[in-house]
């Protein structure tokens, strides 16, 4: 019997993608992320919007013990290169907390309820990779995506020393 028109969940509201078993506070240990906003709205077109989410970024990287090694705010979808300094903050409660003040902070801007989509993409950089590859990743999306000819003219990312 064939199911057709019917779509199948990957994971339900309940399951988390996040390792079990894995210290999400650890010191000293890198993560690459991707946080997208709700249906993969382009949000992040405006100037004033974008501002508040890197300040609100910086404020919670320093809140939470997370150097900020890199970051682009895209349209829809922010990625970051973080590295937890001696007692981080657990990332999914970072993650969860920065979520919720930047929806706060953005609702003035723009009528939304829910601003970023459930979950996000985390990648655990392991100690054999290069962190300056990883950053220029991040940095290059907007290339990539045939927004500029140089990376040097999107306004909205950058690698941090």
């Amino acid at each position: 019997m064939k199911n057709v028109g019917k779509k199948y969940k990957t994971f339900g509201k309940n399951r988390s993608l996040r390792l079990k078993s894995f210290n999400y506070s650890q010191s000293y240990r890198a993560y690459f992320l991707t946080i997208c906003t709700t249906n993969k709205e382009a949000y992040f077109s405006k100037d004033k919007i974008c501002s508040k989410i890197l300040s609100s970024l910086k404020t919670a990287c320093e809140q939470g013990e997370y150097r900020l090694l890199a970051y682009c705010l895209m349209p829809d979808h922010l990625h970051i290169l973080i590295h937890g300094e001696e007692k981080p903050k657990d990332l999914r409660t970072w993650v969860r907390d920065f979520k919720k003040y930047t929806t706060r902070v953005c609702k003035a801007d723009i009528e939304i309820n829910k601003l970023w989509q459930r979950s996000y993409y985390e990648h655990i950089v392991r100690k054999d990779e290069d962190l300056l590859k990883k950053a220029e990743y991040i940095v290059n999306n907007p290339l990539r995506r045939g927004m500029v000819n140089r990376r040097e003219d999107y306004k909205w990312q950058s690698i941090l020393t």
